[in-house]
This record gives structure tokens, sequence and C-alpha cells, in this order.
């Protein structure tokens, strides 16, 4: 076939659309209610550049917009952080500077920051420093999102930043640095900041705002406190990586106050919250979040009901990956999954399955849903369809497997474990170990470090499968002490878990036998719970890769099947490569049309849209 290009420039369409998906996201609001603004006080603002440590403190922003934080908490409730320096103190005086000295280089040495090239925080290192130096001892969710060069091509949006600050969370934005040049954006560099509040959330461009350990050059005096801001706006266009030779097409939201040849782009999100729990109160028609440790300061009291239409006819509820919201299940003759946003309470649907299902939700923010004998992956941006693959049999409990990305299911009827990629892809399919009957399973869950399939059959037992993807499932039976029967299992960070029994939260850990004994480290036990209870976990989309290096390197992805066409570019097969193309396939794709899964992917994402922007761009 023949195909012509008439008359489109590769930067015409790349403009044309870019501003079409810029406008949908220019007014998404913080969360689905009433807050428009977002601040929390007190947060100090010390200083990178330091005459007595190594270069000068220059590439050591990142412990230092951390330790902003670590001096927060001191001052709320949580000494010893600060060490040497105890109680609440007035972090402007001279008087801390050697102090605040000392936390940053101990931090640096804990992210392992290099003085000349930076570095990244390491969230569990941070964490087990806050354990190991206050009391109470909080447990910390770790969170972080980050937009990556070739493969996840959406960068974080304000809202979610604001809304982790909302909901209790000690959030850090990375900004990284960027020049136009050759017709794309080349980074060159990265700064890291504490965020304090935003503004105009609701609409229009929301405005950041945050402390900025870079802005003083006082080597050895602390500078006065002070603030910077920046209407946020987003920006799709072409950017390269310091470490990859290759240009992406990315949608990542630059600060306009960066008015010069270098621009600022907000990259990653990082946070810190204390740990929290969600439990299903049927009495009330509620969900009732648990927070046994918060900030003095802080506005969200120690335990907030959340109103749900309809709450005992809920069959399950899942965190989604940010801990700002939960997906709730409704059965019944009418069953619905809707959205409730913890930071508001307000509670909206999302999509209507056939019947009531288990559900799981992906390391990327994927919804996984069993509509009977249908699985189905589920926008959750738009509660569209963007997949799905017939079962056997519908599956009794789901679980996601963040460690191996994959999704574990149960086949009760043939009594098989079997998984899936996130593209619906089977990966593992094999029979449950003698024994193990899953009908009457009330609760599965993954082991955060060994991986192992743990089952909960609803009495005291807990049973514990390994998965070789050589061999047979293998299974260890143990015993909880003092139950007769439980559900809802959830892990905690360190290893200990959480049941619920006879209406209350129950809390174990295994001692060095692996024998499990009651526990009440994590503040959960004995808490009311009539059914469900769901556990915040530390989670995030930042590969282990880009964790503790300064300048991720991220090989591209390995190309996609053969394109089954001529010229797949020319999208209404008019023998020509134009803009009635462009526009046909950006209508598919803005409904989620199957036919725009450019890439035979099974999903209609923003892979296909840079696959077809680019093979429009070359002419075919």
């Amino acid at each position: 076939m023949r195909v012509r290009n008439r008359g489109v420039t590769g930067m015409l369409g790349r403009l044309a659309v870019g501003a079409g998906l810029v406008a949908g996201l220019a007014g998404a609001a913080i969360g689905r209610g009433d807050i428009c603004q977002v601040y929390r006080a007190g947060v100090p603002d010390f200083d990178q550049k330091r005459d007595d440590m190594p270069n000068d403190g220059k590439m050591y922003c990142v412990p230092t917009s951390w330790v902003n934080w670590l001096a927060f908490l001191q001052n709320n409730g949580y000494d010893g952080l600060m060490w040497p320096t105890y109680g609440t103190q007035n972090w402007q005086s001279q008087t801390h500077y050697n102090t605040v000295t000392s936390r940053i280089e101990v931090l640096a040495d804990l992210f392992d920051i290099d003085p000349y090239d930076g570095g990244s925080p390491d969230m569990g290192e941070l964490a087990d420093y806050i354990w190991d130096h206050t009391s109470p001892n909080p447990y910390i969710i770790s969170m972080g999102w980050s937009v990556h060069p070739g493969t996840d091509m959406i960068g974080p949006k304000p809202q979610l930043a604001a809304t982790q600050l909302l909901m209790g969370g000690m959030v850090c934005l990375g900004i990284s640095w960027f020049k136009a040049e050759g017709g794309h954006w080349e980074r060159h560099g990265g700064h890291s900041v504490t965020m304090f509040g935003a503004s105009n959330l609701c609409d229009g461009l929301p405005i950041l705002k945050w402390k900025d350990p870079g802005s003083s050059d006082s080597y050895s005096l602390q500078s006065t406190f002070s603030s910077s801001n920046s209407t946020m706006f987003p920006l799709f266009d072409v950017f390269s990586w310091a470490d990859d030779s290759s240009n992406h097409y990315a949608l990542i939201w630059q600060f306009q106050a960066y008015t010069g040849p270098t621009k600022g782009f907000l990259t990653s999100v990082r946070t810190m919250m204390l740990n929290f729990g969600l439990g299903i109160d049927t009495s009330t028609s509620s969900i009732t979040m648990l927070r046994p440790l918060t900030f003095a300061r802080e506005a969200l009291p120690s335990l907030v009901d959340f109103k749900i239409p309809d709450a005992n006819l809920v069959v399950d509820f899942q965190l989604e990956m940010d801990l700002t919201s939960a997906l709730v299940v409704k059965g019944g003759l009418d069953p619905a999954v809707s959205r409730l946003a913890l930071g508001d309470g307000s509670v909206k649907p999302l999509f209507k399955p056939g019947k009531a299902g288990p559900m799981a939700t992906g390391r990327f923010g994927e919804i996984f849903y069993c509509d009977g004998s249908v699985l189905k992956a589920i926008n959750p941006e738009t509660g569209k369809e963007d997949g799905a693959v017939g079962l056997t049999n519908p599956f009794t409990h789901m679980v996601y497997d963040d460690g191996r990305d994959e999704l574990v299911g149960i086949d009760p009827l043939k009594r098989r474990i079997v998984q899936f990629n996130r593209h619906l892809q089977e990966t593992y399919d094999k029979s449950l170990p003698d024994g193990v009957d899953p009908q009457p399973a009330s609760s599965v869950g993954i082991h955060p470090v060994t991986r192992e399939l743990w089952v909960l059959p609803g009495d005291d037992r807990i049973i514990e499968i390994s998965r070789p993807r050589e061999g047979n499932p293998i299974a260890k039976v143990k015993k909880l002490p003092g139950i007769k029967k439980c559900g809802s299992l959830q892990f905690l960070p360190d290893g200990g878990i959480t049941v619920v029994s006879d209406g209350e939260v129950r809390e174990f850990r295994p001692d060095k036998d692996g024998n499990f004994k009651v526990s009440d480290l994590s503040g959960f036990n004995g808490r009311k719970a009539k059914g469900l209870f769901r556990v915040g976990q530390s989670r995030d989309n930042i590969p282990e890769a880009w964790r503790h290096v300064a300048e991720p390197d991220v090989q591209p992805p390995a190309e996609g099947p053969e394109e089954l066409v001529d010229c797949p570019s020319d999208y209404d097969g008019s023998d020509f490569v134009d803009l009635d193309d462009f526009i046909a396939f950006v209508a598919d794709f803005e409904e989620g049309v199957l036919r725009a899964d450019f890439d035979y992917s099974g999903f209609v994402d923003l892979e296909d849209f840079i696959g077809f922007v680019g093979a429009f761009e070359n002419g075919c």
C-alpha cells in the first residue's frame, strides 16, 4: 500500500494531541469533594549548603528535605528524632544549627547520597530510623510515584501530592531540570523539596507550596525560614533522560515559577504516612478509619467514620495504591463498585459489574475484577474495561503479588492457583496442595517478604503456600492462639498480621521459631471490626533500580508484536496518512475502543497513543 502524508507536520500533530490531553487534566480536582486547599503548619526550612559537610552539602537536598519532616515530627510528639536535641524547639534558632547538620549527615549516610552526584531517598531506611529513634514507635507507610523514561509516561499529578498531605502524609517532591534542546527536553539533574501545602485544587491549575533546602547560600548560619510556590500546568512533549539516549513522549506537570531556560518538572512524589486501617461497621452503615497514632496537631482524629450507602451489602473493599481512596464492592440485586475518597469522605460510582466478585489492585493502580467467569482489567480513572479474559470458573479470592507483579486467583472448583500478568496473560496454573480446601477460605494474602500465598480457611489455621515456578505448590499449616475462627488477613510492615475474629481485630507476630504470638505493636489489637478489615500498605511504582541511584539507568521496554498491517497509522484506510487518521484514532482512544490497541497488548493505554503518534509522524 502506498501512503503519503498530507500536510500535517510532526510538531503540529504533537501539539494538537497534547492540548487535548492537557485540557482534561487541568481541571482535575483534589479528590471528589469540596476540599480545595491543604496546609501543614510548622514545617521547618533547613538549608542544605553547609561549609562543614562534604562538598558544602550542595548535593544534599534529599536528606535535608526529609530532615525538615523529622523536626516537624519531633515538635508534634515524636521526641528523639533530632538527637541530641530533645523536645519542642524553635528550629529557626542558630542554637540548633549543629544538630540539624548532624541529622542531615545521618540521613545522607542512610540514603547513600554521593556528595558530588546526589542520590535518592531510601524510604525503608527512613522508616527504620523513625522507629528506632522515637516513642511511641510509629508504623510508617512509605510510598513513591515517578515518571519512568520509556515505560510509564504520565508523571505524578499535583493533586496526588496534595491528597497525600491532606491524609496526614509527609511529602517531598522530586523536581527534574529540563532544557529545550533540538526539539525535545533534555534532563540536567534534579532537586528535592519539602511540600507543606497546596491551593486552587478544585478548579483551574493547582498551586503547590514547598520549603526549598537550596534557596539560601548562608553556609554557616541558619537562614530565615521561607516558602516557595508555583502554579502547575501539564505539558505533553518529548523528554530525554541523561542516561537514556532515546527520546520519549511524556505528560509531566511543569512548575510555572521557573521562568529561565531551565524549567522545573514534577517527576516524583514520595510520602511517609502513619499507619492506618479501614474496617466495615454494618451497624452504622459506615467504613471506619482507625489511626492508632496521629500527629498532636493533625486535623484528622484517630477514628473517622465514612457513611456508605447499603453498607450491609458490601462484599469487598480494597485500598487503592496511593492510599487516598478505597474501592467498595456492593453486592445484592444491583451490584456496583464505588470509590470512597478518604480525604473528604465522598463516595462516587466507578463501574457496574454484572455480578459481585473479588477485586484486587495492581502495583501501578490497575483494578482487576472477577465478574463471574470473566476476569476484567478496569481503568481506575474512567471505570471502563481495559481488557478481559475468560475463566474456567469464577475465582473466590484474588490478591495482587507486588513482588512478582502478578495477579493470583483461586479456582475453587478445580482446586487451582491461577496467575496472570498485568496484561491478563496466564503465567501459572497449578493444583492447590493436598488438604487445602478453598471452598470455605475466608481470606488470602501474599507475604511481603517470602511471597508465599497465605490462606485463612476460616478456623484457627493459617496455611502458607509456596509457589515455585518448577514443581508443585507446598503447604505449611500453623495455628493462631486463642482463635476459633477468623478472616480478613492483612500483613503489617514488620511481618506481623491482623485478622478479624468475633468482631475484633486481633494482631499476631511470629516468634523465632515461626509460631504466632498475640501482639499489639501496631495499635490495632482489640479494635472493633464487624467483618472486613484492611491495613494501609507501603506501595509505590518506583522500580527497585531507581530507588538508590542519582541518575537511574532504565532501558526502554522490549519491542512489541510485529505490526499486522502495512501502514497502521493509516487509521481510516484511506491510503493517506493525514489529520483524519489522527482524529479518528484519538476518538477511539478516548472511548477505550479496542481498535485503538495499537501495540496489540490487550489494553488501550498511553503506550498505544505514543506508538500511534510515532508511526504517524514517520508517515507510516
